[in-house]
């Protein structure tokens, strides 16, 4: 009977050492992949000021900021991206769009909020931020840094 107990335990371990090496094997695999979606390389942004926008996106701009939320918009050879925070009751709320990475498959958005801190004027904000980029069909990912 020692002999049997034995046999099913070696039996049982040659499967199970197996299976890790092969799993070893596309952890590597896949870890290589991931290497390879590094950023080719950051967009140049252009932070628009609402004032120099074109018309239509003037608009768009004003028909999105009372709400949260990211925003696409394409015109001419260019895209327009918008961030906004939605209605504050006080100042001193900021949205900036950081940076942008570009992927083979996407566009990766940075953007960073903050909170007012110390006294702040009371008066009803809209925080948010527009930048355009050069006109691209990929997909765009908004990302809180």
């Amino acid at each position: 009977m020692n002999h049997n107990i034995k046999w099913t335990f070696f039996g049982l371990l040659i499967p199970i050492l197996v299976a890790s090496m092969l799993l070893g094997d596309t952890i590597s695999a896949f870890e290589g992949k991931e290497k390879q979606m590094a950023p080719s390389k950051n967009i140049q942004v252009k932070h628009v000021e609402l004032d120099q926008a074109p018309g239509e996106i003037q608009q768009w701009v004003k028909r999105h900021r009372h709400d949260e939320g990211t925003y696409v918009k394409h015109q001419g050879d260019r895209t327009y991206l918008l961030v906004s925070w939605g209605e504050k009751k006080t100042g001193g709320y900021t949205v900036n769009i950081d940076s942008i990475e570009e992927y083979p498959d996407k566009l990766v958005v940075h953007v960073s909020y903050q909170k007012p801190d110390g006294m702040v004027i009371q008066v009803i904000t809209y925080p948010f931020d527009l930048v355009s980029i050069p006109k691209t069909d990929k997909e765009i990912v908004f990302e809180k840094i």
